[in-house]
């Protein structure tokens, strides 16, 4: 199974993860290039910041742990906020210690006039096991806001069907009320660049809502382009040397599993 299959379907628990992920090589990576890099110091950002002015969609999918499938989405063309939480059951108010019925999800908006749905369901197939059974906290689940949105997953999920030799078992069920996951799983692998949040005066409810938080997380774990990183780093306001400690991380691509091992 590859790296993100057993990260995105696995429990949230980081130490099964990094026995998954690194090999004896990335494991000397991390006691040196990125422990050093982690303790980088930058100077305060004083870059006006303005959160993008434009009308989005919502789309919601369940890929397992959220922690993965939040900063798959990050990275992903057209997306503007991406958050986790909790969806799909009756219980009111649930939490990560007091689930119920609700599955592990991630809440999206994203820009129509640069991605659509059908899009984001390519990364959504792409991005985990749709055949693997899961209880249902951590199943795999596709959550419609609207009659558009059921159809073209149905439409997708038979043409995924033909490609797969096992049985997806993808849940296709409506979007009912989306409870946000505690502080501490938002932007779960960017919480432990606490120097470059600092400087950019990032807290908790920037990590929940911010175009910022959602893009940084998605490039520092390893997903996205250079070129589109480029084409942000203006939006997203950043200094010419947190915008290089940035790409240090894009090229090293261990979807911060060094970072989140340094710090656990």
């Amino acid at each position: 199974m590859k790296f993100w299959n057993c990260l995105l379907m696995t429990c949230c628990i980081f130490a099964t993860m990094t026995t998954v992920a690194m090999e004896d090589e990335e494991e000397e990576d991390c006691d040196g290039f990125e422990s050093q890099l982690l303790k980088h110091m930058f100077e305060k950002n004083d870059l006006p910041y303005k959160e993008p002015d434009v009308k989005t969609v919502k789309a919601t999918f369940a890929m397992g742990c959220f922690w993965g499938v939040e900063s798959v989405f990050g990275g992903t063309p057209g997306v503007i906020r991406v958050k986790c939480g909790y969806i799909g059951g009756e219980k009111k108010n649930p939490t990560y210690r007091d689930l119920g019925d609700h599955t592990e999800a991630v809440e999206l908006e994203y820009d129509p006039e640069k991605t659509d749905f059908s899009k984001l369901l390519q990364v959504f197939w792409e991005n985990h096991d749709p055949a693997e059974q899961h209880k249902r906290q951590y199943m795999s689940a596709i959550f419609v806001h609207d009659e558009e949105q059921e159809k073209l997953s149905k439409k997708s999920m038979e043409e995924q069907q033909k490609k797969n030799e096992d049985k997806i078992v993808t849940q296709i069920l409506p979007a009912g009320t989306f409870y946000d996951a505690e502080d501490y799983h938002q932007k779960y692998f960017l919480r432990f660049h606490d120097n470059l949040l600092s400087s950019l005066g990032m807290g908790d409810k920037e990590l929940l809502n911010s175009y910022r938080a959602s893009r940084l997380l998605g490039y520092i774990t390893g997903h996205g382009k250079e070129d589109n990183f480029k084409n942000e780093v203006d939006k997203l306001a950043l200094t010419a040397d947190q915008a290089g400690y940035v790409r240090k991380f894009m090229k090293n691509k261990d979807m911060g599993s060094c970072a989140a091992k340094k710090n656990p």
